[in-house]
């Protein structure tokens, strides 16, 4: 999440992922291959129901990535994100380094300061009980 939001992009690495094995399961999941432009995007529509009904298509049993209930974690802050950036769009006083010379300078909405602070209070609270699981952060 935290990529996401600093880069304020809702995909990372924006480009078609070409590893053979990566492009088979998106042919054996019966997806095109060439669906794949980033590596994670923040604009998931994963459901927790969908992770139990998820089946493997020549064998028929359950598949399960232990990503995907922090993919709809992340998912659902993007949209808060959004959410919190539609509502305080104004710019603050905040600056953000800028990728292409590390100059403090790139401004960021009042929405996204917002957003970070109360998230990092989240990773804070989620912290202090172990195991800290994305069960108790659903929940919290």
């Amino acid at each position: 999440m935290w990529a996401f939001t600093i880069t304020d992009n809702a995909s990372l690495g924006d480009y078609v992922v070409n590893a053979h094995k990566y492009r088979q399961r998106f042919r054996d999941l019966g997806r095109d291959p060439n669906s794949a432009a980033y590596i994670r995007s923040a604009n998931s529509t994963l459901k927790y129901g969908d992770i139990g009904t998820l089946t493997d298509r020549t064998t028929g049993q359950p598949v399960f990535e232990e990503h995907y209930d922090g993919e709809i974690y992340m998912s659902t802050m993007w949209e808060i994100r959004e959410m919190l950036n539609r509502m305080y769009p104004q710019n603050t006083t905040f600056k953000r380094p800028r990728p292409s010379e590390g100059q403090a300078l790139k401004a960021i909405t009042k929405g996204t300061e917002i957003f970070e602070r109360d998230f990092l209070g989240s990773m804070y609270v989620l912290g202090t009980t172990a195991p800290d699981t994305m069960v108790k952060a659903r929940t919290r």
